[in-house]
């Protein structure tokens, strides 16, 4: 009876749903990642190519996560334990990790912040997460 499973982005969230064999989808409504954020930690990585980082990690880990790039060039990572949120600003890429433990928040951190730091190892770049959400 069902056929395929689409991702989708919905409101900054991925999700999946299956489509019928009419073709026809089920449901319009994303499938939640994970139990919602509870913990948070941000970084501020300073490079002049935050885009290109952006739409890097998003192919990269496309592979075994959920990802998207929004159309204003916002990245989203969503494994099991939470997501990252990644923003290109000024010379400089924010990273915004969410999780529903301190467990999954550091697995989120780890995954995000080790392939960043392996992509940009010729620019020597560094990422150091702070505790709680960025200030705007």
């Amino acid at each position: 009876m069902f056929k395929n499973t689409l991702m989708l982005a919905h409101d900054g969230n991925m999700g999946a749903m299956t489509v019928p064999s009419s073709g026809s989808p089920r449901s319009l409504e994303p499938d939640p990642p994970y139990a919602g954020p509870v913990m948070s930690a941000h970084a501020e990585v300073a490079t002049s190519t935050p885009d290109r980082f952006i739409r890097q990690l998003v192919s990269h880990l496309g592979r075994k996560a959920a990802t998207g790039l929004q159309p204003d060039g916002t990245g989203l990572i969503t494994i099991r334990d939470g997501q990252c949120t990644l923003t290109a600003g000024e010379e400089l890429l924010v990273l915004e990790a969410t999780a529903d433990s301190d467990q999954g928040l550091a697995r989120v951190q780890d995954v995000v912040g080790r392939h960043l730091e392996r992509f940009g190892a010729r620019a020597a770049l560094r990422v150091q997460w702070t505790a709680g959400p960025r200030d705007a």
